[in-house]
């Protein structure tokens, strides 16, 4: 492997003094804005890509409240934001960027499966997902919240950006 994966329960205490990027367990791909670093607006999908070191690949964890996360973007201060507020609590939501209000579904836990993490949105309980299940390794593929169900696509690594 070309990183070593952080523990959330070790990294903790300082987790929000340096980006990460959330490198998908199923593909090794990385979470991505969609349309590179100059992607900039609220409602912009995300998808898994190749890692490259973009900035919209990069992402800092800050600590709202015990054991849960606003995922921010470096490239445009963004959030991890599941589409349609609060109240979306269906499988196949769309995950985007968007400017932090403090709803619920822009609040994440990173809960440890083994040696990565389930990443759960606070307003449903449901987890961060690559569409189309284990089998999507391709670039592109948008990102989605699913019942969590323990499959390499809901298992996110957590790896020290530069």
């Amino acid at each position: 492997m070309w990183y070593e994966v952080v523990a959330v329960e070790t990294a903790a205490p300082d987790i929000a003094d340096q980006f990460y990027y959330l490198v998908a367990q199923s593909s090794g791909l990385c979470a991505d804005v969609r349309g590179g670093p100059s992607a900039m607006e609220d409602g912009i999908a995300l998808q898994q890509w190749t890692c490259w070191g973009g900035d919209n690949q990069k992402w800092k964890l800050i600590p709202t409240g015990p054991e849960t996360y606003e995922i921010v973007s470096k490239s445009s201060g963004k959030v991890l934001d599941v589409t349609g507020g609060p109240p979306a609590k269906a499988d196949g939501i769309p995950i985007q960027q968007w400017s932090f209000l403090g709803g619920a579904n822009q609040l994440w836990k990173l809960i440890p499966s083994g040696n990565a993490l389930q990443v759960t949105a606070v307003n449903s309980g449901m987890c961060l997902d690559v569409r189309g299940g284990p089998t999507a390794v391709d670039n592109g593929i948008v990102l989605q919240q699913w019942s969590c169900w323990g499959g390499a696509n809901q298992l996110w690594e957590l790896i020290p950006a530069n």
